[in-house]
């Protein structure tokens, strides 16, 4: 009868210290290699990455329910503001924030994908800006969207319990949000 058992059976390939020492030098002779032979980067100027990672910081500030998503806890009992004084603050800084990329970075110096990253910022206003104009034309409660669900979304999808100081902050924002409801 045939087996295949011995088919499959191979002897493990014989690896030594040395082998193992003599290939770790090659690798790492070939990275020192390469990283001398890439061209020298210049001092260009502020970072737009850094600057864009800190422009992000500053928004959050407007979101708490935000800052929650993207794992913070320092706002997590509290969301966000929903009044028309708030839009137009976080608007108005949007605006400068933009107006500032713009005046301290050259688009043209800027590598493919940090344009794409300066565009979207800037897209990111301009539609915000846009849609300003319509605010007021949306129906307050709709079959699918609105603060009937919004709102408890938020308490399903962004706040996990784990400690007594995060049941206190979803019972305020739940009080918090009965508040929202009531200025509807």
């Amino acid at each position: 009868m045939f087996s295949l058992h011995h088919v499959f059976r191979r002897p493990a390939p014989a690896f030594s210290l040395r082998t193992c020492a003599r290939c770790l030098l090659l690798v790492s002779g070939l990275a020192v290699a390469l990283t001398a032979c890439s061209p020298a980067q210049e001092d260009q100027g502020p970072d737009l990455r850094a600057w864009l990672d800190e422009q992000y910081e500053q928004q959050l500030e407007f979101s708490p329910v935000a800052r929650s998503r993207a794992g913070d806890r320092s706002l997590h009992g509290d969301i966000d503001e929903v009044t028309e004084a708030a839009f137009q603050r976080e608007l108005e800084w949007k605006r400068q924030s933009v107006a500032r990329m713009r005046d301290t970075f050259d688009y043209a110096a800027l590598t493919a994908d940090e344009q794409v990253s300066y565009d979207i910022w800037a897209y990111q206003y301009e539609q915000m800006a846009r849609g300003a104009e319509f605010r007021d034309l949306t129906y307050v409660f709709e079959q699918m969207i609105g603060p009937h669900t919004s709102l408890p979304q938020i308490l399903l999808t962004t706040h996990d319990v784990h400690t007594m100081q995060h049941m206190g902050d979803y019972n305020r924002r739940i009080r918090i949000i009965a508040s929202v409801y009531c200025s509807i």
